[in-house]
């Protein structure tokens, strides 16, 4: 019985599948399969790709091919969902001309290619319902769970120590949990900074502020340096929302930065996924 389109499918699906374990054990990737066949025998070519050691090959050339297709660096690993299965965005097929967005099942690794307005238009529609669920504008910021002013006076003893143990971060993770913090949407021109899933991106880091103060001095420091101009929306996120935001973008959090240098801020560590202090000495 000669092999049909639906029987070879099926056997490239499973052998993607059953590549995941070898990936694994070798600390390799499927780079690239191509599978050909006739009426009754098939060629099949594997490409696997080894990452140096603390380079991640993959998100390079992502980060390298985005803007080629109208995306971003923050868009590695964007998760979203279709038809009932996750996926995460990892790369681009540049010789194909339709479906040329690559895309990988988080349950079982498999990857598939779609078209690139196609995945615009699913992350647009994913942008607007952030947007919606989170539009928390100044005028009605006394609804907004934010830090009490005890609990920011707390953070604010334990930052100016000079070292703090487990039981100072066992009560600043206390402090954080469940409250929510303030970030702006800058606009889309703005050259200098950018916006993630709805956050602020300055320097590198997801910008967000534990007070209606420390947003407000920062905007101010903004305008005067002629970074930002016209009037922003100011939006909340919960703690735990934007620590996942944070790790499915790879970008660490800073809170509450200003224009003060050489002195310690609170900040995610999205690859030790943990809270840490952090001294500005330079802004870019």
């Amino acid at each position: 019985m000669n092999f049909t389109n639906e029987e070879f499918s099926a056997f490239e699906r499973d052998l993607k599948a059953a590549t995941i374990a070898f990936c694994s054990k070798y600390e390799v990737k499927l780079k690239k399969m191509k599978l050909s066949y006739g009426p009754v025998d098939f060629d099949l070519k594997l490409t696997f790709e080894k990452d140096e050691e603390g380079v991640n090959a993959e998100r390079i050339k992502f980060e390298t091919t985005c803007f080629y297709y109208g995306f971003e660096p923050g868009d590695y690993l964007r998760l979203f969902e279709y038809n009932g299965v996750e996926y995460e965005f990892i790369g681009f097929e540049t010789s194909a001309k339709k479906y040329n967005c690559i895309v990988r099942e988080v349950e079982t690794g498999i990857r598939s290619k779609v078209n690139e307005k196609f995945l615009h238009v699913l992350f647009e529609q994913e942008n607007e319902k952030v947007a919606q669920a989170s539009n928390q504008t100044t005028a009605n910021m006394d609804e907004i769970n934010l830090l009490s002013k005890e609990e920011l006076s707390m953070l604010k003893i334990k930052l100016e120590k000079s070292k703090r143990n487990e039981k100072d971060w066992a009560l600043i993770k206390v402090a954080f949990m469940g409250k929510e913090m303030l970030t702006y949407r800058p606009d889309s021109a703005n050259t200098w900074i950018k916006c993630v899933n709805g956050i602020a991106v300055e320097d590198n880091f997801l910008t967000v502020f534990t007070s209606k103060e420390a947003i407000e001095r920062h905007l101010d420091e903004l305008y005067a340096e002629g970074v930002m101009e016209g009037t922003v929306p100011i939006v909340s996120y919960q703690f735990e929302d934007i620590i996942r935001i944070a790790d499915e973008k790879q970008l660490s959090v800073l809170f509450d930065i200003d224009d003060e240098l050489n002195r310690g801020y609170y900040s995610y560590d999205c690859d030790s996924k943990n809270m840490k202090v952090v001294i500005m000495t330079k802004r870019n």
